[in-house]
């Protein structure tokens, strides 16, 4: 899990976002005039050059083809192998990506202030004249619906006839919708929705300018702004949670589990789970019960995947956060699957204070939050791999952690885990955690478990670090498991341990 299917180096920048085809063939503009078709593995199927450049209008059409409109109006058709099926001049210049409505039609959003419809093959269906330049569009219906610079929405017809229009005091940049309800935002922070006639359902404002919309299950909505400002509304437009990133936010998806991925102007790419308790995402399991479809751990993982090197800690915190509260194993094996990759190939990440936060909250969720527990079946075998990389942290805040385990662990294979690894490193320097060890051990009903043998290990360890310092409360432990274990070899450590 969580390996590279691919890469490629094109050594020029993308000039455009991927378009990607049912058969996952993705298809990209690379420089001003060259586009790529490259498959899932990452190898490229075909390249071909335009004598012009093709800006962001790359479009899929639905028997494999592709259509460009260069920068020109020139509109291309290829084949699904990159041959030329035929051009036309178009003589428009599209200020919005092209879009298909459900006829294969082709939707232009020209700098001429018209919305054009063109059949496949260039030919002009009808035009209709906007209020300003568009700003947004969306397929709704038979219809389209389109902002613009004028501050109008404006519903259009598969005829190119106006429906209705909305007026709104500001300019509307982001446009969705439901297939009933209609979402907008605005330059200066308004949030609104419609209904099906253009009747305004609800309006919000917020202090920043939003950058995108993004609808989640049962008409909750999350509106990202310039300023890297996160706002969660429910269907009844109630501000409900906001999230502060730091970073202007650019583009980004929202899965149906909850989960926001973001790409802020600081090149990471984000994961945010959505406030809890609200009962719209709790129905769409956001950040519940629900456990993801194999489709959303693939995504994830293809996520995590670039993060091999410089990994992305918010996206793989998201994870962690998103396993523990909705009580998913499967997204916490994602999570340590994409950390131990990082670690095996880059040890100096053994070192990040991110790591050691991650480790901490998988280990000791439990303890600190005991109504929210993974199942116990699949947890401890969770936390005994998470201590298996905290064990290799050279940080004395790894004993913080064994500490808490000793007072508060059940799982007697997750304690001997935990001391093995302090074993390792036994430094414990006012022998906090060798107290803690006695106690737990004077705390048991016998001395047959695993725990016991990892325990005195740990304390010889821990004693042959400090030197000859006597404890009675270690000294107490070690008579206990003397007089209470068969095991000779256990026997011979605790009666060893006596005499430091």
């Amino acid at each position: 899990a969580g390996k590279v299917l691919g890469r490629i180096n094109t050594y020029q920048k993308f000039s455009n976002p991927f378009v990607m085809t049912d058969d996952g063939t993705m298809y990209a503009g690379v420089g001003k005039s060259t586009l790529l078709a490259v498959n899932a593995a990452g190898v490229i199927r075909w390249k071909r050059r335009f004598d012009t450049s093709i800006g962001r209008h790359i479009l899929p059409g639905p028997g494999g083809e592709i259509y460009l409109l260069s920068d020109h109006g020139v509109l291309y058709s290829l084949s699904a192998r990159g041959t030329e099926r035929f051009r036309v001049s178009t003589g428009l210049k599209s200020i919005l990506p092209i879009g298909m409505d459900g006829q294969g039609r082709i939707l232009i959003a020209a700098d001429d202030g018209f919305l054009h419809l063109l059949l496949p093959w260039g030919e002009e269906v009808w035009k209709f004249r906007l209020a300003g330049p568009a700003l947004a569009y969306a397929f709704y219906g038979s219809g389209i619906l389109c902002t613009t610079a004028a501050g109008t929405l404006v519903y259009v017809d598969g005829d190119g006839k106006m429906v209705w229009q909305y007026a709104a005091d500001e300019r509307l940049s982001e446009l969705v919708h439901d297939g009933t309800h209609i979402y907008a935002a605005g330059e200066e922070g308004l949030v609104l929705a419609l209904g099906t006639d253009g009747r305004l359902l609800w309006h919000e404002r917020v202090e920043s300018s939003a950058s995108a919309l993004y609808l989640g299950n049962d008409r909750s909505l999350v509106l990202t702004a310039k300023d890297g400002g996160i706002f969660f509304f429910g269907s009844d437009g109630r501000l409900y949670g906001t999230v502060t990133t730091g970073t202007g936010l650019e583009a980004g998806l929202l899965a149906s589990s909850g989960i926001l991925v973001v790409g802020g102007s600081d090149w990471i790419v984000s994961g945010f789970s959505a406030p809890r308790p609200h009962p719209e995402w709790a129905q769409a399991g956001g950040n519940t019960g629900r456990t993801w479809s194999a489709m959303e751990h693939a995504a994830w993982r293809y996520w995590l995947s670039f993060f091999e090197k410089d990994p992305d800690y918010l996206a793989v915190n998201a994870m962690i956060v998103h396993g523990l509260s909705a009580r998913d194993p499967d997204a916490l094996t994602c999570a340590l699957d994409a950390l131990e990759e990082t670690v095996s190939g880059d040890e100096k990440f053994l070192r990040e204070p991110y790591l050691l936060f991650f480790l901490e909250r998988i280990i000791t969720h439990h303890i600190l939050e005991p109504t929210r527990t993974v199942p116990a079946k699949d947890y401890p075998g969770i936390r005994i791999r998470a201590l298996g990389l905290l064990e290799q942290m050279d940080s004395s805040y790894r004993n913080e952690i064994y500490l808490t385990l000793c007072e508060h662990e059940w799982d007697t294979s997750v304690l001997a885990k935990a001391l093995k690894g302090f074993e390792k490193l036994p430094v414990d320097e006012n022998g906090r955690l060798s107290k803690a060890i006695s106690a737990r051990l004077l705390r048991q009903e016998s001395a047959y478990d695993i725990f016991t043998s990892a325990a005195i290990d740990a304390l010889l360890a821990a004693a042959r670090y400090r030197g000859s310092r006597p404890d009675t409360l270690i000294t107490d432990a070690a008579m206990f498991v003397y007089r209470n274990t068969r095991d000779e070899a256990i026997k011979r450590k605790a009666l060893l341990l006596m005499r430091y």
